[in-house]
């Protein structure tokens, strides 16, 4: 969690929002198990920010079909 600034937010889908380390660390032990495969990374820099990019995607072990999507992360 020290890679986040203590008012950080996360976006888990449209219209959601996760602020703080407690709901960030919550979300994410959420989702360490699920089996992403991440694909095409871009990464934009600029005056010590930079803007991270990366789609991913998501096979349901019951055989349904698969949720693909993207990412974005904010770095200092």
């Amino acid at each position: 969690m020290a890679c986040y600034e203590n008012d950080a937010a996360v976006l888990p889908k449209p219209g959601k929002r996760l602020t703080g380390l407690g709901a960030i660390r919550e979300f994410t032990a959420a989702t360490l198990d699920l089996p992403i495969e991440f694909g095409t990374r871009q990464i934009v820099e600029g005056d010590g920010i930079a803007l991270y990019v990366c789609a991913w995607g998501l096979e349901m072990k019951s055989g349904g079909p698969l949720l693909e999507g993207s990412g974005a992360d904010m770095l200092r």
